[in-house]
C-alpha cells in the first residue's frame, strides 16, 4: 500500500504510525506557501518528499492527481483543513484513477469549516452547541452576557480568536463579514478522535479530557471512558457519515454541570491523536485495511483509559545538502 499524506506539516509521527501499520511507501507533500517550505519537518519521516503548487493555485489539484498516478498511490489522507476542503471538491477524480480518498465530502467539509453551519448541523441532530450570533445586534437582544468569544466564522487552530469582556472590546474586534460571537463556556474540555469507514460508520473512537492547550492544539490530555460521551461521539460521527464523512474526525467539546456543548469539528487527525494511538485507536491500521478492500471490524470503546500525553519539543538538525537532494518539486507552478 502506497499512502499519500497531503500537507503533512509537523506531523511526521502520522507517517511513522502508517509505516508501523504496514504501509509500503509513504509520500508526504507540502504546498509552496513560503520560503521555508523545504524545511517542513514532517517530510523527513516520509519516503518521498514533494513540494506542490499552493493549495489556492488552479494547478494544485491536477498536480496532486499526477503525483498520485506517478507514485501509484492507493490511499490519500489530508492533514490540513484548507487542503481537505479543496480536495473534497474533486473526490471523484481521485477515485477514477484508483485512489481511495479517506476524506470528507464537500458538504461535510463545509459543516466543519463554517462554524455557523456547524451550529446548524448540531441543532438538527439534537446536540448542544454554544449560543452563537452573527451580529452584535442579535447578541444584544439575547440574554447571554459578557465575556464572549469572538472567532472567525471560517477558521482553525484558534487563530484570530478574541475574548471580549465588555461591549467596547466587542465592537473593537468584531467584523460581521468575518466573525461570529459565541458565549464563553466554563466547564471541562474534552475531545473525540473518531474514525469512520467508507460507509460512514464509526469503527474507532477515543474520548480524551484535555489538560492543556498550546496554539489551538492539545498539548496535554488523558484518555477517559464515559458511556455518555462515547454515545455522543458515535452520534456525531455517524451523523457526519450520513453526509459523506469517511476517515478521521477530531471533535472538541465542553462539558458543564448541566450539558455537553460541541465546539467544532476538524476533518483530519487531531493534534491529540498520538494519545489515542497509544491507547489503541489503530486509525492507520484500519485505514490501510479499507484501502485493501477489507471491511474493518469496529473497535469502538476498546482503548486504554487513564493514559496521559505530554508533548515534548525536540530540535531536529540535518544537512542542508540532504534536504536539497531529497525534496522534489512537482507541478507546473511549484515555484510560484
Amino acid at each position: 500500500m502506497n499512502i499519500l499524506l497531503s500537507t503533512i506539516g509537523r506531523r511526521g509521527y502520522i507517517a511513522d504510525f502508517f509505516r508501523k501499520a504496514g504501509a509500503a511507501k509513504i509520500i508526504g507533500t507540502t504546498d509552496r506557501h513560503g520560503a521555508d517550505t523545504e524545511f517542513t519537518v514532517g517530510l523527513l519521516s516520509c519516503d518521498k518528499k514533494i513540494i506542490l503548487p499552493p493549495i489556492s493555485s488552479p494547478d494544485y489539484i491536477n498536480s496532486l492527481l499526477e503525483l498520485c498516478k506517478k507514485e501509484q498511490v492507493n490511499l490519500l489522507c489530508s492533514l490540513f483543513d484548507q487542503d481537505s476542503y479543496t480536495i473534497s471538491k474533486n473526490l471523484d477524480e481521485f477515485r477514477n484513477i484508483g485512489v481511495i480518498p479517506l476524506l470528507p465530502s464537500e458538504k461535510a467539509n463545509e459543516i466543519c469549516f463554517d462554524k455557523v453551519k456547524t451550529v446548524q448541523f448540531l441543532n438538527k441532530i439534537g446536540l448542544g452547541s454554544p449560543a452563537t450570533f452573527t451580529t452584535i445586534e442579535s447578541f444584544n437582544k439575547s440574554d447571554i452576557g459578557f465575556p464572549v468569544v469572538v472567532k472567525p466564522r471560517n477558521g482553525f487552530a484558534s487563530l484570530n480568536m478574541f475574548f471580549a469582556k465588555k461591549e467596547i472590546e466587542l465592537t473593537g474586534c468584531f467584523d460581521s463579514e468575518l466573525h461570529i460571537i459565541q458565549e464563553k463556556l466554563s466547564g471541562i474540555e474534552f475531545s473525540f478522535d473518531i474514525l469512520n469507514d467508507l460507509h460512514g460508520k464509526v469503527i474507532s473512537c477515543v474520548v480524551k479530557q484535555k489538560i492543556k492547550m498550546r496554539a489551538g492544539e492539545t498539548d496535554q490530555a488523558i484518555t477517559v471512558k464515559d458511556d455518555n460521551l462515547l454515545e455522543i461521539a458515535i452520534r456525531v460521527g455517524e451523523s457526519m457519515g450520513d453526509i459523506g464523512l469517511c476517515g478521521p474526525l477530531d471533535v472538541d467539546l465542553f462539558v458543564t454541570e448541566n450539558q455537553t456543548y460541541i465546539l467544532e469539528f476538524n476533518p483530519r487527525f487531531g493534534g491529540g491523536y498520538p494519545l489515542s494511538h497509544a491507547a489503541g485507536a489503530k486509525f492507520p491500521e484500519l485505514m490501510l485495511d479499507m484501502a485493501k478492500g477489507i471491511t474493518p471490524k469496529s473497535i469502538v470503546g476498546q482503548y486504554q483509559e487513564n493514559l496521559v500525553m505530554m508533548k515534548d519539543v525536540r530540535a531536529i538538525t540535518i544537512s542542508l545538502d540532504s534536504i536539497s537532494h531529497d525534496i522534489k518539486k512537482f507541478g507546473t507552478r511549484a515555484n510560484g
